[in-house]
């Protein structure tokens, strides 16, 4: 799943012809502590420091949210936080998210497993697409004078 999230982040940077700063391209594991330590290391150079995170889960944007404000980062005035998931943790934070419906996709996997379970001959189709959309937050706003000069200087974050 972190594998298609990054693929498809990918995807919309050359879609909209922007460049990939590699120093930028962090990992972490999906945790709130996680996303905190790596938004620590990312943002802690003032003279290259991303205006904007695409965080691939809410909890790691919640991290990355604490770090930025233990810097002294105003969100969304001086950074950006945007994720993907959709839990009750983004309403909580603030957090601009790419809901996908989470409590749905759990609900329908147990209804799956309970069918197999009554029959196990039944072969329910294993994918599923869900209807996901995006819930503006607090976490994101247009960039600042500061961020459209680099944006002009080639280095989008």
């Amino acid at each position: 799943m972190a594998q298609l999230r990054l693929d498809g982040y990918r995807q919309a940077l050359r879609t909209n012809g922007l460049p990939l700063h590699p120093p930028w391209m962090t990992e972490s594991d999906f945790t709130v502590a996680g996303g905190y330590r790596t938004a620590k290391r990312l943002l802690r150079d003032p003279t290259d420091r991303p205006t904007a995170i695409f965080s691939s889960s809410d909890e790691m944007a919640a991290g990355a949210m604490l770090a930025a404000r233990e810097l002294g980062l105003a969100i969304p005035d001086d950074l950006s936080i945007i994720s993907i998931d959709g839990h009750e943790l983004a309403q909580t934070f603030g957090i601009t998210t790419y809901s996908q419906a989470p409590q749905e996709q759990g609900r329908r996997a147990c209804l799956r497993l309970l069918s197999i379970l009554k029959d196990p001959q039944l072969n329910p189709p294993f994918d599923e697409q869900f209807e996901a959309k995006l819930v503006t937050r607090s976490s994101t706003a247009t960039p600042n004078a500061r961020a459209n000069h680099m944006e002009a200087a080639g280095t989008v974050r």
